[in-house]
């Protein structure tokens, strides 16, 4: 049983490109046909290509399936009319709970007042106390401070009062709740993470508290969000062309990861999964050898409102690296960056250690990293959505060093891409050309353009393995793994026109991940 795939568009080394058929067989790529060149496409001999393909290669597909010689089908023969055929994407960091989430809440992410807000949100909570949803809370994401200042319990009562509220920042960090919410939580002056006034009362501010949100305190549930939307993430994602994530959310312990073991399982998360759990967590690997799932760094954050002691950061460091796990550390500023950096000089690097988004890097800090040989993980597309409101808001000493991206690749870093969704958005072709562009959204003003990078750069940024971010770029090869995007067009067509979505197909494992809207030329083999 498999799916063969002609005249596609294969890249070789030097970004060298030969139309090939590929024969899906398996779970993996289990024959590709010698190059050619496009003059000798013949569309019209399908069907008899089909039969001579299977005469060819059912000694190779036997091998692969770990299975004696047997009689070979295939299912589905696709002209891929030159179209290019990448292995599929990786996303190295994302928030898949928050993701699932978001797609349930109010964004008020592109609200232009104090009154847009108002309406939204109080068109959310009429709506929620008709359907009877979430338990009555009212969920809102992506909130900026430029809107209506920082809001407090008393502001999101006098927007919403008789239903628990709660908005999320659009770093991640903070959320805000009203007085019902905190009530609900138990959220008071002693709670980690709450923020307290002049008088010592809590404000309904809580910062950094995704763990303790997700713990006993009410919010479990609907936090670790269900299956069923944790597979609308999954088919959005394939959709896109991603065939495996990196969750970098930090504080998972063994019921998180025995959740999304679950998830896997049931192939709710078709995508091929690393998570980040904590070092204290108990699970162990060898439980989950043949999934798709698997563990990367210790995830350890380094606030931006208030950075940790020295000695914390190092201490925490320390215990990763002794039980051999690197460590990926969040840092949105130049303090945070000098810091981790302070830290590696104390208690030296491991191989796999990661700095996730490194979002203010200037040049002598860039050294340092790649003195530790640390890998960077970006998210350009940043530039795009926020940009303008960065022109606005951050030190001019720290724009030319704003989510980077060439300066890093120049410099030796090994440099992987990620979304930080649904903190950005989830698309990694909008990112792949906000890196190429470095464009803000709106007053479209180039943001330090000589970080630019070269569309077949920035496509490479989601094609390193999920374990080695920023390794070598993964390649289409006989024997690897069918985890497949197809492009409606050659690349240099996609890299020309840098169309919002250009993939047509996917395979995850051989199977068919997910299809974008536009279909291509099928034909069934006989």
């Amino acid at each position: 049983m498999g799916v063969l795939i002609l005249n596609a568009e294969i890249f070789a080394e030097q970004e060298t490109r030969q139309l090939q058929d590929v024969l899906l067989a398996g779970g993996r790529v289990a024959w590709m046909s010698s190059p050619r060149n496009a003059a000798s496409r013949d569309a019209a001999s399908l069907t008899t290509l089909s039969v001579s393909v299977l005469d060819e290669v059912s000694e190779a597909m036997a091998a692969i399936a770990g299975s004696a010689r047997q009689e070979q089908q295939i299912e589905e023969v696709i002209d891929a009319e030159g179209g290019a055929l990448l292995p599929g994407l990786h996303d190295h960091h994302i928030h898949l709970l928050s993701l699932a989430e978001s797609l349930q809440s109010v964004n008020v992410g592109q609200v232009a007042d104090s009154g847009q807000l108002r309406s939204l949100l109080r068109g959310a909570a009429s709506d929620a106390a008709e359907r009877k949803t979430s338990g009555g809370w009212i969920r809102a994401a992506g909130y900026h401070e430029s809107v209506a200042g920082d809001l407090t319990k008393h502001d999101l009562d006098e927007i919403v009062r008789n239903r628990p509220l709660r908005i999320q920042h659009a770093s991640g960090a903070m959320w805000m709740l009203n007085t019902l919410g905190m009530e609900l939580l138990g959220i008071s002056e002693t709670t980690p993470g709450a923020e307290v006034d002049s008088a010592g009362l809590a404000t309904g501010r809580l910062f950094r508290s995704d763990e303790m949100l997700r713990d006993e305190r009410g919010l479990a549930n609907s936090e670790r969000a269900s299956v069923g939307k944790l597979a609308e993430v999954g088919k959005m994602l394939a959709d896109f062309g991603v065939t495996g994530v990196t969750d970098a959310t930090p504080g998972y312990g063994d019921a998180e990861v025995g959740f999304f073991a679950k998830a896997v399982a049931e192939e709710a998360i078709p995508q091929r999964l690393t998570l980040m759990p904590s070092v204290g967590a108990e699970f162990s690997k060898s439980d989950f050898a043949a999934s798709r799932l698997s563990f990367g760094p210790h995830k350890i954050i380094l606030a931006d409102h208030s950075l940790p002691a020295f000695s914390e950061v190092a201490d925490e460091v320390q215990a990763a690296h002794g039980v051999g796990r690197p460590v990926a550390v969040h840092s949105v500023t130049r303090a945070s960056l000098a810091l981790l950096v302070a830290v590696l000089d104390e208690v030296g690097s491991l191989e796999g250690d990661r700095v996730e988004h490194a979002s203010v890097a200037p040049p002598e800090l860039v050294a340092e990293l790649q003195k530790h040989k640390v890998r960077v993980v970006v998210q350009p597309h940043f530039i795009a959505e926020r940009g303008d409101r960065y022109l606005k808001e951050v030190e001019g000493e720290d724009l030319p060093w704003l989510y980077r991206c060439r300066g890093f690749l120049e410099a030796g870093l090994r440099v992987a891409g990620g979304t930080d969704a649904p903190f950005g958005k989830p698309n990694l072709w909008l990112a792949m050309w906000a890196a190429v562009r470095r464009e803000t959204q709106h007053e479209k003003q180039v943001m330090s353009p000589q970080e630019r990078v070269a569309a077949a750069q920035a496509r490479d940024l989601f094609l390193s393995p999920l374990d080695d971010p920023g390794g070598k770029p993964r390649q289409v090869r006989e024997g690897m793994e069918a985890d497949l995007c197809l492009l409606h067009e050659p690349w240099d067509e996609v890299a020309r026109s840098m169309p919002e979505n250009p993939v047509r197909s996917v395979w995850i494992g051989g199977q068919q991940g997910g299809t974008a809207q536009r279909g291509g030329q099928h034909r069934e083999a006989r």
